[in-house]
Order: structure tokens, then C-alpha cells, then sequence
């Protein structure tokens, strides 16, 4: 009698650890189903966003072209007027010569002048002009200084020049830009070789390799507890925090 209870509590514990074991396995299959559904929905959004931008890109494009297509239908229809040239500071001495020169030819009697007649005439006039300012200033400075009341016209004397080996003063240079600064590389094992970026909870998996947290749990969901640097089953599914490489991480950031 002992010996067949036993056999039927033996019995009775081998089908609870099967009941067990099917609804893990069935909870498992679940999960990935649910991770699998939500990784195809997120690469849906992710390229139907992509699209979007492609198109708007597109539009954008199309309204450049038409733009500069429009702007260069309309430069072309404007009818091109030329505007005169107004005469320049170097047209009033030519205009003061060849002035004189006309009003000769209108006088009675005069011979015709040849062009280097007219220039030498013109060149004589400026020299006489010149020599006539140089004498009424100085008799204005003279007159102001007898008058002791009067204004004089004099210019101011030149500056003295600057003696041998005397420095000119200049502004000083203003400083060099800064240098831009340099960021130093992350290092590769700070990397995750899953989402390829730098890891904020690194663990330790069974193959050796050091993996984002949330990217290895998703990752042996998804894939049936394969390795994802040797895509070989791992011998279990433990992941151990690596605290030595997590201060490192947490090191690196600081000093940047």
C-alpha cells in the first residue's frame, strides 16, 4: 500500500513539473511573438517616416527648381535698357580745355589751332593760374599779418620727419582665434555590438562578450538564446553586471 501511494505522488509531482514546463514554453513563445510584433511594427513606422521624408525632400526640390525657373523667365522678359554714362571728375579738365579752344575759333581773324597747340596753350594757362594762387596767398598771409586783425589763408607746416630708427606705432594685432576643440574617440569597448552605442548598464553574457542590458535581454527574446558576436547557442541565458567596466564608462563620460 505505501509502495503505490508513493508511485501516485511520484506521478502527480512528474505531471505538475510537465504542466510546468508547458506553460513556460508556452510563455516563452508568447514573448516572442509579442517582441517579434512590435520590432515589425517600430520598423514600419521607422521606414514609413523615412518615406515622408524622402517626399517632402522631393517637394522642396521641385519648388527650388520651379522658383529659379520662374525668376529666370521673368530676368529674361525684362527688356535691358542702357543706362547713360554720367560723366566722371577725369571729363571736366578735357571739357575746360577744349572750352577756350571753340571760343577761339568763333573769333574773327584766328588761325586754325592744331591739337598740340591747344595742349600747350591749356598747360601754359594751368601754369599761370598757379603761379597767380601762389602770389595772392602770399599776400594774404602778408596783409593778415600787417593788418593784426586779419585771417590768414596760410596752410599749416608739413609734420616733421621721423628721424632715424624711430619706430612707427602701430595697433597692436588682435589675438588668434581659439583652437576648436577635440573630442576623443569612444573607445570600442565601451561600445555596444548590438545598437553600436556607448553602454549605460553593460553585462557579461555566457559567450564572454560585454552587451547593453536591454539589448541582450531583447536580443536572446528574439533570436532563441544565440550569441550575437559567435551566432552559437549559449550554454544559458545568465547575464552578470559588469561593474568594472560600467565605473570606466561612467569615468570616460566625466572627463569629456
Amino acid at each position: 500500500m505505501s509502495e503505490e501511494l508513493a508511485l501516485a505522488l511520484a506521478q502527480q509531482e512528474q505531471q505538475e513539473v510537465d504542466l510546468q514546463l508547458e506553460r513556460d514554453k508556452r510563455l516563452s513563445v508568447a514573448l516572442q511573438q509579442q517582441f517579434a510584433m512590435e520590432f515589425d511594427a517600430e520598423e514600419k513606422e521607422r521606414k514609413k517616416k523615412l518615406q515622408e521624408m524622402v517626399k517632402n525632400d522631393e517637394r522642396y526640390m521641385m519648388q527650388l527648381a520651379a522658383e529659379e525657373e520662374a525668376g529666370t523667365n521673368a530676368a529674361q522678359s525684362v527688356p535691358s535698357h542702357p543706362t547713360p554714362a554720367e560723366p566722371g571728375p577725369a571729363a571736366a579738365p578735357a571739357a575746360a580745355v577744349a572750352e577756350p579752344i571753340q571760343m577761339r575759333k568763333r573769333l574773327p581773324g584766328h588761325r586754325k589751332l592744331a591739337p598740340e597747340d591747344g595742349m600747350m596753350t591749356a598747360c601754359k594757362r594751368r601754369k599761370k593760374v598757379s603761379k597767380n594762387a601762389a602770389k595772392g596767398g602770399e599776400s594774404t598771409s602778408s596783409g593778415g599779418g600787417g593788418g593784426g586783425g586779419g585771417r590768414s589763408t596760410a596752410l599749416p607746416p608739413p609734420l616733421p620727419p621721423l628721424a632715424s630708427g624711430e619706430a612707427v606705432l602701430r595697433p597692436p594685432a588682435p589675438p588668434p582665434p581659439p583652437p576648436p576643440p577635440q573630442h576623443e574617440p569612444i573607445p570600442p569597448q565601451h561600445i555596444c555590438p548590438i545598437s553600436k552605442a556607448a553602454m549605460i548598464d553593460p553585462v557579461v553574457a555566457a559567450d564572454g562578450h560585454s552587451y547593453e542590458r536591454e539589448c541582450i535581454e531583447r536580443w536572446l527574446t528574439i533570436y532563441s538564446n544565440k550569441s550575437p558576436m559567435t551566432n552559437l547557442v549559449l550554454q544559458n541565458t545568465v547575464l552578470i553586471p559588469n561593474h568594472a567596466l560600467r565605473q570606466e564608462i561612467e569615468d570616460a563620460q566625466v572627463a569629456l
